[in-house]
């Protein structure tokens, strides 16, 4: 096969555009050089450093997915020295031109501290115009926020948020809204809703809804007691080294319910949850 030379002439025009200074071009120029160096191919090599240089000549003149992918660059220390500060500043730059990731990130960085003093009210801000703009990770950290933060508490709006990223597939999001409805935290007690979004975060293999639905089982919360199906659930949460799970399924093998009875694999399970802390 005869080598192929359209990407690097492709690059060396991007890059003579880029430097025509009255061209309405140049910064998508720029934008795209240092695409084709962060990403890398047989014909142009992977660099870093020159990624680096070319979206910073981008995002120095305003583009937002330029300040983006600058900030995650300082961020993850790529192409130039870690320096947090500095993904702060170029994440809140795209972040103010609406850029939905880079809201993201600043909201976690505020959230955390990282880079930034730590701002659960600022977080709060960038977390919400992401959760606006579809990212289910935002909706699912600012839901967490409202139902967790001392200062900013919020129960009616964190169930809003768990919902509406519960709906995108977020597992973490099924499994706390499903816990919402069984406890009735917040809203009505409602065992049918609990098992819906239970089994939505069990499907993708979230090991607290696995432990959830065993529990539902176990006790007959909106089904029949049924001690089997609650030991299969168990097991799946066990393995994945949920110790409330090992602990139930220990409990399970000792008495033989929904299992054979076996002292051995009881001593097995409660073992494990006993080495992660769970006593009783």
């Amino acid at each position: 096969m005869k080598p192929s030379f359209l990407a690097p002439l492709a690059l060396a025009l991007l890059c003579h555009a880029a430097f025509i200074q009255a061209a309405p071009m140049d910064v998508k120029a720029q934008h795209a050089i240092a695409k084709l160096y962060l990403n890398g191919s047989g014909e142009v090599p992977q660099n870093d450093q020159e990624a680096v240089k070319w979206m910073t000549k981008a995002a120095e003149q305003g583009h937002a997915e330029a300040q983006y992918v600058l900030g995650q660059l300082y961020d993850e220390g790529r192409g130039v020295a870690q320096n947090l500060p500095e993904a702060v500043k170029w994440y809140t730059k795209a972040a103010e031109q609406s850029h939905a990731k880079a809201q993201f990130n600043l909201g976690y960085k505020h959230k955390h501290g990282e880079g930034t003093p730590q701002s659960d009210a600022q977080a709060i801000k960038w977390y919400t115009q992401a959760a606006e703009q579809g990212i289910a990770a935002a909706q699912f950290n600012l839901a967490l926020l409202y139902d967790m933060s001392p200062t900013v508490q919020n129960k009616a709006l964190a169930l809003k948020w768990y919902a509406q990223a519960a709906k995108q597939g977020h597992a973490n999001a099924q499994n706390n809204l499903g816990v919402a409805y069984k406890d009735g935290q917040g809203l009505p007690q409602d065992y049918g809703q609990a098992l819906i979004w239970l089994n939505k975060a069990a499907a993708q293999g979230h090991t607290d809804a696995l432990y959830n639905l065993g529990l539902m089982y176990d006790k007959g919360l909106g089904t029949q007691h049924d001690p089997k199906t609650a030991a299969k659930w168990y097991a799946k949460a066990a393995e994945q080294g949920q110790p409330k799970a090992q602990y139930n399924l220990g409990l399970m093998y000792q008495k033989g319910e929904g299992v054979p009875k076996s002292e051995a694999k009881a001593l097995e399970w409660l073992k494990k949850a006993e080495a992660q802390g769970r006593k009783d």
